[in-house]
């Protein structure tokens, strides 16, 4: 299980770079999870995990990004302000 946790924590940490983002652990252990029930789903075996929650963790910043934008620009409108 060391193994694991090791690899998790390596891929965390070689995103969080890629990404100039950090991630807390509430974030990690929502996206590992959401991996997990993804290869469940899809019948995916334990080996393929690592490659979707690398792939998993650069589209949770990507969509947190969207959101951000998409909220900004609604508070915008909201207050006649339009960039």
């Amino acid at each position: 299980m060391e193994e694991k946790e090791r690899e998790i924590r390596e891929i965390v940490e070689k995103s969080e770079k890629e990404l100039h983002y950090h991630f807390d652990d509430g974030e990690i252990a929502d996206v590992l999870l959401h991996t997990l029930r993804k290869c469940e789903i899809n019948g995916k075996g334990d080996d393929y995990v690592p490659i979707l929650f690398e792939t998993e963790l650069h589209d949770y910043v990507m969509r947190s990004a969207i959101n951000a934008v998409g909220y900004m620009n609604f508070l915008k409108k909201g207050c006649g302000c339009y960039v």
